[in-house]
């Protein structure tokens, strides 16, 4: 069963501009350098099929030439992706890959695609950085610290839970979605779990758990805030966003029902997919906290991941496709990259990998005007 988007962390990064003024004979120092974020791309995790043994892969959409280079891993690398990569995150010239199968986080150049060492991680799942560090999910009931410096393990917190799945960090907090418990069968009524547990950042020491609604699969933050994706029980407890208020003693509130979301310009995206019915797009803005409509969405098969640009507001969203001798959603072929900008507006689409789960801006600083 899919998990949505579980762990998707979103960059969103900026440059402080600093001007010295001097005196009449412009003695002093000039102005220092205003830098400003810029995205030249977006990185496609395509999963693969683990029951079809098809290896997850990377596909690169440039912006500037419009076109997808699709496998850019395995073709840079002479080597597969491996088994179902779960997550990225770009920090600094890499992008951190979470392989799940192959319990290893990959670290891979942005540029060349090349990738380092892997760094060794026992059932990773998510993955979130704060621009020093990429921390990391895992089913093992820990968190794992990574030094973006020296791409090796600094911190593995202790079993602070089970199935560990979405992770954001905020405010000096790192915040980890304990969905499930491992010791438990599938058909057990206590099998879904209901806690974020809030981890010291430097030391992975458990400070608290929140309670939220039934199996929380992602969280992002926002501001001082965060806000959680729940994907219920698949039948009567439903799925739904719920904001953390940490300077409110971290006050719970539900504000919408969604089975993915992704948060960019000052809004929530919201796809709302249960199985059986059909989808619907809606964007909600965070400051006024209302809820309207993003697009019909009619193109879209069947919804299987969304994230928006932090540095041009555009969104995207990826779709299985469909099964010409069934009709349903195929785990098996191509799926779709659909492109919009920020009004809802269609920009492009694009053949991507199989299953989709996961897009990751490639954000980097560039010399302003």
């Amino acid at each position: 069963m899919k998990k949505y988007l579980s762990s998707l962390m979103l960059l969103a990064m900026g440059a402080l501009l600093f001007t010295a003024c001097g005196d009449d004979d412009n003695d002093g120092p000039g102005p220092v350098p205003h830098y400003e974020s810029m995205a030249d791309g977006v990185f496609v995790i395509n999963e693969g099929s683990y029951f079809s043994k098809i290896d997850g892969s990377l596909d690169f959409l440039n912006y500037k030439s419009g076109t997808v280079s699709h496998n850019v891993f395995s073709t840079a690398n002479g080597r597969s992706l491996g088994g179902t990569p779960n997550s990225g995150v770009v920090c600094g010239q890499n992008i951190y890959i979470v392989a799940s199968d192959e319990n290893r986080v990959e670290i891979v150049n942005t540029s060349t695609f090349k990738a380092e060492t892997p760094v060794s991680v026992q059932s990773p799942r998510e993955a979130c950085t704060d621009g020093e560090s990429v921390y990391v999910s895992s089913w093992t009931g820990q968190v794992t610290r990574i030094d973006a410096s020296t791409h090796e393990v600094a911190r593995t917190s202790e079993v602070i839970g089970s199935h560990l799945e979405g992770i954001a960090v905020s405010g000096g907090y790192v915040y980890v979605c304990n969905s499930a418990d491992a010791s438990k069968a599938y058909t057990d009524p206590n099998y879904y779990l209901t806690t974020v547990v809030k981890l010291d950042a430097k030391t992975l020491a458990k400070v608290s758990e929140i309670s939220v609604t039934l199996n929380p699969t992602q969280i992002l933050a926002s501001g001082r805030d965060l806000y959680v994706l729940s994907s219920g029980n698949y039948g009567a407890v439903k799925a739904c966003v719920q904001k953390i208020e940490p300077d409110n003693s971290d006050k719970v509130t539900e504000i919408a029902e969604a089975t993915m979301m992704a948060i960019g310009n000052g809004k929530i995206y919201l796809v709302n997919a249960p199985y059986g019915s059909p989808a619907t797009y809606q964007v909600y803005d965070l400051k006024e906290k209302d809820t309207n409509t993003f697009i019909a969405g009619t193109e879209i098969f069947s919804p299987y991941a969304i994230n928006v640009d932090p540095t041009t507001g555009e969104v995207f969203i990826t779709s299985l496709s469909k099964d010409p001798d069934t009709g349903y959603a195929s785990y098996t072929t191509d799926g779709r990259l659909y492109r919009y900008k920020a009004d809802g507006t269609s920009v492009a689409d694009y053949t991507i990998g199989v299953n989709p789960g996961t897009l990751v801006f490639n954000v980097h600083q560039q010399l302003g005007k």
